[in-house]
């Protein structure tokens, strides 16, 4: 269907404003971190990084390849990726968005997802290391959800596919699929797709461990005797600010909007209970960049919310499906 000439003006405008929010984001990314000592741009391009960060091979690999073929350095192509990657995470969620609302609320309300990565790279965070990885997961992990809630399941394989070989934390894409898949898709195909799931990603793993078997580092490192530390501070008089306000309490609406939220949004908040309990094992919790994948699963739902709720709308999924979609 052809567009008419004010739809077209429509999309230029907020693509435009998206590539300056892009822009903007990624001066700010860039001037509020620093590179890891043992994980740094250059080692990670020439894989001699330490694992487990050597494993999230994506984006080294790619900037190896335009240095290789390109002539292009490394820290150029990685910044210039970021910035990418930062628009097209706002085109996805604006598309993720559109699912349940329609286009022009879906364009305006997109801008937030931004609100809650900058916060985590804010002063709040103990750490605020820069790692190529961070924000291509939160871009995989949205088209991840877009496909599931558009049903396109042989795209979501394909996206699950490349966030394994981006981060470990792909995983949870499986989580997603089984929590929003269950009671609405067959039995036998949803466990066949999860089998599957896991099939690509322990293949994947297993091959990024053989091939950077004699990097230094560790598989994983467990840090849980540190983040209860962290929670011990609670009884002393000492919270943990950082970890309590992860993501800039974007969620706050999601309670007082609940009985608005359609069931799609509402099943992908699961995804928060392994997460949180697996970070707390391998992850550093007032390291704030960790918490990315939760940006699209918080935020969606947040600003779904506030818009049915000031809409007096209540846009509810038959079947457990999101709403039909537009044209657009």
């Amino acid at each position: 269907m052809s567009q008419s000439q004010p739809e077209q003006l429509h999309r230029s405008l907020w693509l435009s404003l998206y590539a300056a929010a892009a822009l903007a984001f990624t001066a700010f990314y860039r001037s509020s971190t620093v590179e890891y000592t043992w994980a740094n741009l250059e080692s990670l391009t020439d894989f001699s990084a330490h694992t487990p960060y050597q494993y999230r091979i994506l984006v080294p690999a790619l900037a190896r390849i335009a240095h290789e073929w390109l002539g292009i350095s490394p820290p150029a192509f990685i910044w210039s990726m970021t910035a990418a990657t930062a628009l097209g995470l706002l085109i996805a969620f604006r598309a993720y968005l559109a699912t349940f609302m329609p286009s022009q609320a879906a364009s305006f309300a997109a801008s937030w997802i931004l609100y809650p990565l900058l916060w985590n790279q804010s002063p709040m965070s103990t750490w605020r290391f820069f790692y190529p990885s961070d924000l291509p997961a939160v871009l995989l992990f949205t088209l991840g959800l877009l496909t599931l809630a558009r049903e396109r399941h042989r795209a979501f394989l394909g996206i699950f596919a490349l966030a394994c070989l981006n981060r470990e934390t792909s995983a949870l894409l499986s989580v997603a699929f089984l929590a929003t898949g269950w009671g609405h898709r067959p039995s036998r195909e949803l466990l066949r797709g999860l089998l599957l799931q896991i099939v690509i990603w322990g293949a994947i793993k297993l091959a990024l461990g053989a091939a950077f078997a004699h990097n230094d580092g560790t598989p994983y490192d467990f840090m849980g005797t540190r983040n209860l530390a962290l929670f011990a501070g609670l009884l002393q008089g000492h919270p943990p600010l950082g970890v309590l306000t992860a993501c800039g309490l974007i969620w706050l609406p999601i309670p007082w909007t609940w009985r608005f939220q359609p069931d799609f949004l509402r099943r992908v908040m699961w995804v928060g209970l392994p997460f949180l309990g697996g970070m707390a094992l391998v992850g550093n919790l007032d390291e704030l960049r960790i918490y990315g994948e939760l940006a699209p699963v918080l935020t969606a739902p947040a600003v779904y919310g506030v818009w049915a709720r000031f809409t007096s709308s209540e846009v509810r999924p038959e079947n457990g499906k999101p709403p039909p979609l537009s044209p657009d």
